[in-house]
């Protein structure tokens, strides 16, 4: 199995591009083998996703500024390496009567996304940048997923988070701690916490600990002029072992408090977890 796990991965995740004819080639063979398209159908290639999508929208006299939701295509192409590397496993073991990557299914982790139509095939090349830690999508100086399309597709990711380009370029010193504090989804803020450093972050906020259980602190932050004493919870991560911080309730003294307001929205009605998370 990790034979299989690495090939794949290794396929998957490959950034290099093909010719142009190389990809209509596969393309083509896979939509008249398997979907039984004529061999003649108009394929169309594009650098990237939404290149792609914008041309579709034109078919259809939408232009670029208005671009209808994106659309799942029919083929996924090296994202779908998992579902290749599930039928390569299965062939071999000998299960009978599965779908075989000896239909055109193999070469298309060598393409990117692949739309079907009626009348014509739209694909694109795979991406051009595709950076991975511990794989998650991470890259701490640009972007962890882009295409050659100009930077419209470009993708910034620290741990598997999705995060705006300016929290990833942003040098840690040059990041307020104040505006990480009012972010509201915790995996952003999180991240953030930890691009910081939790220590550096209290500080430059004037906190202080009002309670500990465990490993666990609630503290006062001192926000602004107008919010001097925001209650947060200061916790580990026990499946990444990094600190994070969570807004509470004001009327929060204590870490049990805390605890409490999170699974129950009061302070009152008291919660012991097996994990603190």
């Amino acid at each position: 199995m990790p034979r299989f796990v690495e090939k794949w991965i290794k396929k998957g995740t490959c950034t290099s591009q093909l010719p142009e004819e190389d990809i209509k080639s596969i393309v083509g063979k896979f939509v008249h083998s398997v979907l039984d398209k004529p061999k003649d159908i108009p394929i169309h290639v594009f650098n990237s996703p939404y290149q792609a999508w914008v041309y579709i929208n034109k078919k259809y006299d939408i232009e670029e500024d208005n671009l209808l939701p994106f659309v799942t295509p029919y083929v996924f192409g090296s994202f779908d390496a998992g579902y290749y590397a599930w039928i390569d496993f299965m062939e071999y073991i000998g299960v009978k009567d599965f779908p075989s990557l000896a239909n055109d299914y193999e070469e298309l982790v060598n393409v990117g996304l692949v739309f079907v139509f009626d009348d014509y095939i739209v694909a694109t090349q795979k991406p051009s940048v595709l950076k991975m830690e511990n794989g998650e999508l991470h890259c701490e100086n640009g972007p962890a997923l882009a295409y050659d399309d100009d930077h419209k597709s470009d993708v910034y990711c620290l741990n598997g988070v999705t995060m705006e380009k300016e929290h990833v370029m942003t040098p840690a010193e040059k990041l307020d701690p104040r505006d990480i504090m009012k972010i509201e989804n915790v995996e952003v803020r999180r991240e953030l916490v930890r691009k910081v450093g939790i220590e550096r972050l209290l500080e430059a906020l004037e906190s202080k600990v009002l309670d500990t259980m465990d490993d666990y602190e609630l503290l006062s932050v001192n926000l602004s002029e107008d919010l001097k004493d925001a209650r947060y919870l200061k916790m580990t991560n026990p499946s990444i072992q990094v600190f994070h911080v969570e807004a509470v309730a004001p009327e929060c003294n204590t870490v049990q408090h805390a605890i409490n307001w999170r699974k129950f929205g009061n302070i009152d009605d008291h919660w012991t977890p097996e994990v603190l998370t």
